[in-house]
Parts: structure tokens; C-alpha cells; sequence
């Protein structure tokens, strides 16, 4: 207890500075001698959301604790999360320095702290625990990779194109100027992946549920902050200091109290995730989650369409990249077509054998199968009819059935049933 209450109030002056800091960045609060405290601010935010993720999740879970328990390799995880965290906040720690230097050196020892955050992020929630069988595992990675070739097309069109065809002298630079709009592609999937993920039994779990949720949220804040920069870079009209720098540290607040969240709500309980599982069960199989890597195919088209109607050479140069993406995705739709058609088979021909037993049954013994609230006329011998006897009789009837059919190879029921 004292240890979620320290942490809480961290966590705490963790949202202050963060509201402060975009009172500061968003409405200019103090004007421009505020503006470096904003920033300040801001990389203050990023490390303490770090230290949070890693606290939460190195804290034991007590035994009379009531918390949702961690399954396989969900806290390394986790760990993996926190630190990516962490290590931003560091590259932009060095940052702050070298700027303090009047110095803005690209690249610079800050870059391996701003990008270890992606990889380390996307490793942590693909270790998350899976959410179902093997063959909707399958299909998961599947809706995630056809989510991840449109949105790498999309980007390409739009930012990852101009920035290759870009002349830069240096190659370390040129790489890193397109690692890190690329590495936003991977962190967009994880959002989709994080929404088909919900539907499966294992995040049920009220703490395990929210807290991917929270996770998404922290990671939209991050990447929408880090598209803006890398356009506005682009087009030479990037500004420090906006709401844009505050995207960046918010994000990964919010991650880290996605992690608090994880560690400290209570576990929910068996009959309750029955309960959850049962109700999803009756809605529709295909929700608007599963829309998402489709809506974004449907947007590939429409660049895809606008790149060919162009007669920029700028557009031509980009066209053989895009159109190989292209068919990549709409490949990956005609496998995951080929594998629900199979797997349709597969209920079909589950779903008519078991019709066929049950008209086996029914030839074998109708009244056992008709109604189960009339006297029967399937019992033993000398056996007299009611409702009282009837479950032990109906389990003899079909024990019979099946002993008579291994037994002879015949589908007479058993001495007894007329």
C-alpha cells in the first residue's frame, strides 16, 4: 500500500508538469522566457512516465494483494515498454545539453536515445500475452501486417518517398532521416494491433484490458507529435516549442500510467471474464476494430489512384515502390481470404457431422431426443417413465448407442430402448 501510494503521487506531479508544460507549449503561459522551462519540462515528463513503467512493473505482487497476475512473458514486456521510455527521455536530456552549448549537431549521441524507443516499444507489446488459439493468432498477424504494408505505402506517398529521393552527403544522416518517420509505421500498427487484440479471452482481465488501451492512447499522442515534426521538417517550417513538443512527453505519461494501472487494478475474476467472453460471443464476429486494416487498404487505392492520375516525375519516381506495397497488401487479403475460407469449411463440416449424429440419435431413439418433459419410452428393462430418471436414462440410451456402433458396427441402440 505505501509503496501505490508513493508511486501515485508521483505519478501525480507527473500530470502537473505535463498540464503546465502544455499551458506553457499550447497557450504560451509566461510568453517566451517561459519556453525553455516548457521544454524542460517536457523532458522531465518523458523520464519520470519511464520510471513509472519500470517501478510498476518491478514492484511484487503481495499475496494478499488482490491485482491481476502477470502471464509468460508479459513483464518483460513491460520492462522492454519502460525502457524505450526511458531511454527517450535520456536522448532528450542530451539534446537539452547540447542545445545549452548552442550546439544542434545531427547526428548526435542523442539520437541512440530517440531511437531505441521504437524498436523497444513494438518488442514489448508483441510479448504481450496472445490472445487466442493458433489459428487466430494467425490471423492477428496477418490483419497486422496487411495494416503495416498500407500504412509504410501511405507514408511512402507522402513522406518517406521525398525524404529518399532527398541528396544528403552524409549516410548516417539520410538513414536516420528515414528511420525515424519509418519507425512510426511499426508504432501505428501496434495501435491496430492493440484493438484486434481486445476480443480475446485473456484481455478480459479488467487490468490487462485497460491498460493496453491506455497504452494506445499514449502511443497515438506520440506518433501524431512525431509525423507533424517530421512534415513540417521536411517542409522546412518547423517551429521548437508548440504543442507538437509536447505530443512527445505526454505520450509517454500516459504509457506510464497505463503500466500504474496494469500493476494496481484489481484482478478480475473467472465468472466475470466467462461473462465477458459469452456477451462478445453473441455480438458480431467482424467489429469495427477488425475494419481498420481495410479502411486503411481503401486509402492505399486512393493513393495509389492519385499517384498514377499525376504527371509529376517526382510522383513517377515514387510509383514502382508503391505499387510493389500495393500488391504486397492486396497479396496479404488474398491469403487471409484463402484461410477464412478454410476455416468456414472446417465449421461446415463440423457443424453436418454432428447433424448427422444427432440424426442418428433421433433414428436410433426419437423420444430421447424429441422432448425430455414426456414420460419415456426409452428406458431400461422394467423401467417405468418420469421426468425424475430421465437425465440417467437419456446418458445410458447414448453410452449404448456408442458402445452398440464400436462394438458391431451396427447403429441399433442397446436392449431396451423400443
Amino acid at each position: 500500500m505505501h509503496a501505490n501510494l508513493r508511486l501515485r503521487i508521483v505519478l501525480g506531479f507527473g500530470v502537473g508538469l505535463a498540464l503546465i508544460m502544455i499551458a506553457i507549449l499550447g497557450f504560451h503561459l509566461g510568453g517566451p522566457a517561459f519556453l525553455l522551462l516548457g521544454l524542460y519540462l517536457g523532458t522531465a515528463d518523458a523520464l519520470i512516465g519511464g520510471i513509472i513503467v519500470l517501478v510498476s512493473v518491478a514492484l511484487p505482487i503481495r499475496s494478499e494483494e488482490d491485482a491481476e497476475p502477470w502471464l509468460s512473458h508479459e513483464r518483460f514486456a513491460w520492462i522492454l515498454i519502460g525502457l524505450g521510455c526511458l531511454m527517450w527521455g535520456i536522448g532528450d536530456c542530451i539534446w537539452h545539453y547540447y542545445q545549452a552549448l548552442g550546439q544542434s549537431p545531427f547526428p548526435s549521441l542523442a539520437d541512440i536515445g530517440y531511437s531505441s524507443l521504437p524498436p523497444l516499444i513494438f518488442l514489448g507489446l508483441l510479448l504481450q500475452p496472445s490472445p487466442g488459439s493458433g489459428r487466430s493468432r494467425l490471423m492477428l498477424l496477418l490483419d497486422s501486417l496487411i495494416a503495416m504494408g498500407s500504412l509504410f505505402a501511405i507514408a511512402w506517398y507522402f513522406l518517406l518517398g521525398p525524404l529518399a529521393l532527398a541528396s544528403v552527403e552524409d549516410p548516417l544522416s539520410k538513414f536516420l532521416g528515414l528511420y525515424y518517420p519509418t519507425s512510426d509505421i511499426p508504432l501505428l500498427t501496434c495501435v491496430v494491433l492493440l484493438l484486434l487484440r481486445s476480443r480475446g479471452r485473456v484481455y478480459q482481465a479488467t487490468a490487462r484490458r485497460i491498460s493496453l488501451i491506455v497504452v494506445g492512447l499514449g502511443l497515438c499522442f506520440f506518433v501524431t507529435s512525431d509525423i507533424l515534426y517530421n512534415m513540417l521538417q521536411n517542409a522546412g517550417t518547423y517551429v521548437a516549442g508548440t504543442l507538437i513538443s509536447a505530443g512527445w512527453p505526454c505520450g509517454i505519461m500516459i504509457i506510464g500510467l497505463g503500466a500504474y494501472l496494469r500493476r494496481f487494478l484489481p484482478a478480475t475474476s473467472a465468472a466475470l471474464i466467462e461473462q465477458r467472453v459469452r456477451r462478445r460471443t453473441k455480438r458480431v464476429i467482424f467489429g469495427p476494430e477488425q475494419l481498420v486494416p481495410y479502411l486503411l487498404l481503401g486509402i492505399l487505392f486512393v493513393v495509389l489512384v492519385l499517384d498514377t492520375l499525376s504527371s509529376d516525375k517526382g510522383q513517377l519516381a515514387l510509383r514502382p515502390v508503391l505499387l510493389f506495397a500495393t500488391i504486397g497488401v492486396v497479396g496479404l487479403v488474398v491469403v487471409r481470404q484463402i484461410l477464412t475460407i478454410r476455416v468456414n469449411a472446417g465449421l461446415y463440416l463440423e457443424a453436418h457431422s454432428q447433424r448427422q449424429y444427432f440424426e442418428a440419435l433421433m433414428n436410433v431413439c426419437p423420444v430421447a431426443v424429441a422432448s425430455t418433459t414426456k414420460p419415456d419410452r426409452c428406458g431400461t428393462p422394467g423401467g417405468s417413465g418420469g421426468g425424475g430418471r430421465w437425465k440417467g436414462r437419456l446418458f445410458w440410451t447414448v453410452f449404448g448407442y456408442y458402445r452398440t456402433q464400436a462394438g458391431n458396427g451396427s447403429h441399433r441402440a442397446s436392449p431396451g430402448c423400443r
